[in-house]
């Protein structure tokens, strides 16, 4: 039987998405703002975090099955992450930092960093 992430697992794995998140952040000149990145960082840690908490507690083990492709092996679990991550962000920048900019720019850095959070549980943890 699959089992979830263990508590420092999954805590590992967020901290690695908003790492990355913010890297990812850093390389786009338009997104090098402090605000940005400091609530792109919080979202990349706790939605992920969030997500992989509310599995455990609720002992959704079928969610850990991967889709047996090698080269991309997807699950729920981490499709939850990525599309928990893109909806949360694109929503707190669109009424945060990011209220006066075109909708495209929220979508792009939302799908960009939405994306990472979606490598990350594939192919990190």
């Amino acid at each position: 039987m699959l089992t979830p992430l263990s508590y420092p697992e999954l805590l590992g794995g967020a901290t690695m998405t908003a790492v990355l998140e913010v890297l990812l952040m850093l390389a786009v000149p338009k997104w090098r703002r402090p605000g940005l990145i400091a609530t792109t960082a919080a979202i990349g840690f706790l939605v992920p975090a969030g997500w992989q908490i509310v599995l455990k507690l609720t002992h959704s083990y079928e969610f850990y099955t991967d889709l047996p492709l090698k080269i991309f092996p997807i699950s729920w679990q981490d499709t939850g992450s990525g599309i928990a991550t893109y909806t949360v962000r694109s929503l707190l920048l669109t009424f945060g930092p990011m209220r006066n900019q075109p909708a495209r720019d929220v979508a792009n850095l939302s799908m960009a960093t939405g994306a990472v959070a979606l490598l990350v549980d594939i192919y990190l943890y």
